[in-house]
């Protein structure tokens, strides 16, 4: 996974956090591009983390650079 595609990533999971209640599934079809076993990879880590007390480490998957 390169830089580039894992920004794409970050700002795809940060759009889902600002967006308002129900609008997630136009934002899922306007990224179909993006819905890959790397995006869920990406998910997976930062919830992960997140759920460990490590929000240091998860705060970057949610962030844009």
């Amino acid at each position: 996974m390169n830089e580039q595609r894992l920004q794409a990533y970050n700002q795809l999971i940060q759009t889902l956090l600002d967006c308002p209640s129900k609008e997630e599934p136009e934002i899922f079809a306007a990224n179909t591009e993006l819905l890959d076993a790397d995006f869920v990879q990406v998910v997976a880590a930062a919830e992960h983390f997140a759920q460990q007390g490590e929000e240091n480490t998860a705060s970057p998957v949610y962030s844009v650079s």
